[in-house]
């Protein structure tokens, strides 16, 4: 029963969400210091981004 009065206010509450934009997440890797941004995988609208930033400014130590 709880299932079955979860479902009808689904059926009734309007969708309002909007699906992610590529080039939104593409420009926002970039704004973030990423150099290298781009698709690695994708199915239909689905997709993986691999974003590379460049060399570090100082060594890394070990």
């Amino acid at each position: 029963p709880l299932f079955n009065d979860y479902h009808a206010i689904e059926e009734v509450r309007p969708r309002t969400f909007s699906a992610p934009i590529l080039e939104v997440h593409r420009a926002a890797l970039i704004d973030a210091g990423f150099d290298q941004v781009d698709t690695i995988w994708q199915h239909f609208d689905n997709r993986v981004l691999l974003a590379i930033r460049g060399q570090p400014t100082t060594p890394m130590v070990d």
